[in-house]
């Protein structure tokens, strides 16, 4: 057959054209026939022995135009090309005992069997070359570097390991028993090779590599297969993870020793027991500090992948406990490594450990470990030069350890250091767009993050300063459901005269926002005929565009609505003159004559926007009561409108999607304040609207009267409109410690009307109000 040299020496073009036929080839279910292939047998084996130089006649594999006739509805049954592909398939895709009692030749032809194929690929195709092994010890951070770009999908198909691994993988998936199965017998082989041999320690990885590019086909067919990781990870991997090897040593072994340590992050978890899992997570810490970089590098990635595999925001598992108990060795160890390498993407892997690390201890990071990590973040700052990559990795350290320890973390020296450059670096907009499409979320956030947990005693003239910052951002509208959230922050700490200035600003922004979204909605509506009768096939890169555009488009919209809501709760006056015309923009969007039946709300807008809409209107409503003869006081519909809208209000808060409720499942008291919320204001339209009270006055008794039978409006507390005013702020920082936001937002919700107000008192004043004969005629 044709060896490892000759493969390489292919024309790489030649080579990937061929890699990717066969990868084409094995998806079609049209190369199979059940009838005589038994259990999906694979007929690109057949092309795939062109490669092995083992199949010396031609084979014919059906024209890809019979594939198209068959499709077509066109009987291929006697097609010659199709039967001959059908008895390649039938001839090479047994096992070797299979095969005609063991005989290498049928008809007089050579044929190769399942394992001759998957060694095949492993030595031939993802083995390492010699010139690789030369470059694990000249250039081990590309190395590296380069290993972790070919696991991606999109990787550039550039080298034969590469072209080989696809075709296994797809082998896989058609065929996982007999593949499986070869392949671990390769690996049982290949164990049994002397360490001194290194041509064997080479294939051996390769075996390795192939375990863990078709993990997810070995552990669904795990027993079948009879594959035991802990098994494997007690007789082997531990015992290679433990081997203290120095950079003078083989590097074959280094590579096996590098492999064991993937091989552990992809099977991890499988490890059955506590004990495992800590012996797991303390032999990859140590690895962090191995001479040989590419093998530090690897353990970076998996001690960060078991520091989080079994973290739960709410919950501290066993496996977490012990990752926290054992977190100081891999602390220390990652920022030695942070000293060690040079290249950026080596940098940010390192971060990223740090980063998981501090998001799995949270607050045991206080004291002694706290000022340890924070002395080294400086210099990390210093390094960051104008990556983007880094400094989104200074982010995410910076968010976590913040988020998770609060002022004590803001209030250090070095963290400060770094925390308002990186915040000023990030959110600089007049760097370029460049700046702004990469890094500006990510300084908003942490910016968040910072507002939430601080004290302003302590930080507020840091806070203050970067306020005009903020005004630059909002006036551009980039991530405007992030500034808004930052200015609502604001609001909280400072007052509302933080917003006086900015109301030029912020009325033609919320309306942007909004109409931008309900623009987008109407065009989708318009559109669906359209796209139904278009037969064509958008690029996929547009696709993905067009879709992260569009969810740009709603957060935007969702958010700036919840601004308007935020904003009328805190300050009623302020808030209306700010978001009034957006929330009315919404509102006569959503009721229309042809939805006046509230039928098609699902269909025609996003929940998450008309739950948004009608909890800034209930905000609204209350302090303006009349509002809702005066929303539609020029339409000539205005009685049909006025209905539609509180019937599709109340429907809407009775009746959310299945999602909505699973979620809110766990808070039924919050559920009950958008209620209670809802009925107030109701109550106060009814009373103060003439018009409103005649056309929905029984409607809102009627929903009124059934919330006081829920008997929950006894157990509202303040702390419960605090948790849910702050409840956006809680998705960013978890559950860290807030600062003055939490303290600012109870004093100033003391006074709303959900706390102040009873149901009975207003079910009471419409009762009066509402005549009764109508009442009696509508129940």
């Amino acid at each position: 057959g044709m060896d490892e040299a000759t493969l390489r020496a292919l024309p790489l073009k030649r080579l990937v054209a061929q890699t990717l036929f066969l990868r084409d080839v094995l998806r079609q279910p049209e190369y199979f026939d059940r009838d005589i292939v038994n259990q999906q047998q694979h007929a690109v084996q057949s092309l795939l022995s062109r490669l092995t130089g083992q199949l010396p006649g031609p084979i014919t594999i059906m024209n890809p135009q019979h594939l198209l006739q068959q499709r077509n509805g066109q009987n291929n049954n006697n097609d010659p090309d199709l039967e001959s592909a059908k008895l390649a398939v039938a001839r090479m895709t047994k096992s070797a005992s299979e095969l005609n009692g063991g005989s290498p030749l049928i008809d007089g032809r050579v044929t190769i069997s399942v394992e001759t194929l998957v060694q095949a690929l492993v030595i031939k195709f993802l083995r390492l070359s010699e010139e690789e092994v030369q470059e694990w010890n000249e250039d081990p951070e590309g190395r590296f570097e380069t290993d972790e770009a070919e696991k991606t999908p999109s990787a550039e198909v550039n080298r034969p390991r590469h072209c080989g691994g696809m075709v296994l993988a797809q082998m896989m998936r058609r065929n996982s028993i007999a593949v499986g199965k070869a392949l671990i017998d390769l690996a049982k082989q290949c164990q049994q090779v002397p360490i001194e041999n290194l041509t064997g320690l080479l294939h051996r990885e390769a075996c390795y590599r192939a375990l863990q590019l078709c993990k997810f086909s070995i552990l669904d067919k795990a027993s079948e297969l009879n594959f035991d990781f802990n098994a494997w990870w007690s007789g082997e991997l531990l015992s290679l993870l433990q081997m203290n090897l120095t950079i003078d040593q083989p590097v074959p072994i280094r590579m096996l020793q590098a492999r064991a340590v993937q091989i552990l992050e992809v099977y991890s978890g499988t490890l059955k027991n506590e004990q495992d899992y800590t012996v797991a997570f303390v032999a990859a810490s140590h690895l962090l500090a191995a001479p040989d970089l590419v093998v530090a590098l690897c353990a970076a990635r998996c001690v960060n992948h078991l520091a989080l595999l079994h973290f739960k925001p709410t919950e501290v598992t066993p496996q977490l406990q012990k990752v926290r108990e054992n977190s100081i060795l891999p602390l220390g160890n990652a920022f030695a490594l942070a000293n060690r390498v040079v290249g950026q993407e080596c940098l940010r892997t390192v971060l990223v450990l740090v980063s998981g690390l501090v998001e799995a201890n949270g607050t045991c990071l206080e004291g002694n470990i706290l000022n340890a990590i924070a002395e080294q973040l400086p210099p990390l700052w210093e390094r960051a030069g104008d990556s983007v990559a880094i400094h989104s990795c200074l982010v995410s350290v910076l968010s976590h350890l913040i988020g998770k320890l609060g002022a004590i973390a803001i209030e250090n020296v070095n963290v400060q250091k770094v925390l308002f450059p990186l915040i000023d670096y990030c959110t600089d907009i007049n760097a370029g767009m460049l700046r702004a499409d990469t890094l500006l979320e990510d300084g908003l956030r942490l910016w968040l993050v910072t507002l939430v947990t601080s004290r302003m005693a302590t930080m507020g003239n840091y806070l203050s300063t970067m306020l005009p910052r903020l005004e630059a951002i909002l006036k551009t509208g980039l991530e405007a459901h992030l500034s808004l959230k930052v200015l609502q922050l604001y609001a909280v700490l400072i007052g509302p005269t933080v917003l006086q200035p900015l109301i030029g600003t912020l009325q033609p922004l919320l309306m942007d926002c909004v109409s931008c979204i309900l623009k987008e909605e109407r065009d989708r509506q318009s559109n669906n005929n359209e796209e139904m009768s278009d037969t064509t096939s958008p690029n996929e890169e547009n696709k993905d565009q067009e879709k992260s555009t569009k969810a740009g488009l709603m957060k935007d919209g969702v958010g700036a609505l919840h601004f308007c809501s935020d904003i009328l709760q805190l300050y009623p006056a302020v808030g209306s003159q700010v978001g009034q015309a957006a929330i009315i923009t919404v509102l006569k969007a959503i009721i229309t004559p042809k939805d006046s039946r509230a039928d098609n709300l699902k269909e025609n807008f996003p929940y998450t926007l008309v739950e948004a809409a009608f909890v800034a209107l209930s905000h609204l409503l209350w302090f303006q009561p009349t509002l809702l003869e005066e929303l539609f006081a020029d339409s000539a519909e205005e009685d049909v409108k006025i209905s539609a809208l509180v019937t599709t209000w109340i429907r809407a808060v009775s009746n959310p999607p299945l999602q909505y409720m699973m979620m809110m499942a766990s808070s039924m008291t919050m559920v009950f304040i958008d209620k209670k919320r809802l009925a107030l204001s109701l109550c106060a339209a009814v009373c103060k609207g003439p018009k409103t009270r005649r056309l929905v006055g029984p409607t809102v008794m009627r929903y009124t009267d059934a919330l006081m039978g829920a008997d929950l409006e006894s157990k509202i507390k303040l702390e419960d409109l605090v948790r849910a005013s702050c409840g956006t702020t809680r998705q960013v920082i978890g559950d860290g410690p807030l600062g003055d936001t939490s303290a600012r937002t109870a004093e100033i919700l003391k006074s709303d009307p959900v706390l102040t107000t009873k149901l009975g008192d207003a079910f009471e004043q419409v009762r009066q109000l509402v005549p009764a004969a109508s009442h009696t005629m509508s129940s």
